[in-house]
């Protein structure tokens, strides 16, 4: 899988695909303790990894976890 983080113009704040770390499993991504540059709207992409070509499909769960910064 591919998880990507976008503004409202497209641009890209932050990408991930096969991510490591406890509870994940191999190929999962996560974006992880990355700091929203503002409060707003932004957008989450999820698809492929590597760029691979085909239609992407399946099963996927999206979570977001939110802690205002102290």
């Amino acid at each position: 899988p591919y998880l990507a983080l976008t503004g409202l113009d497209g641009k890209s704040l932050a990408t991930n695909d096969n991510a490591t770390g406890k509870d994940l499993k191999a190929k999962d991504a996560r974006i992880n303790r990355f700091k929203l540059p503002a409060d707003g709207t932004y957008i989450i992409v999820a698809g492929r990894s590597g760029g691979a070509k085909g239609t992407t499909k399946g099963k996927f769960t999206v979570a977001l976890d939110v802690a205002k910064a102290q």
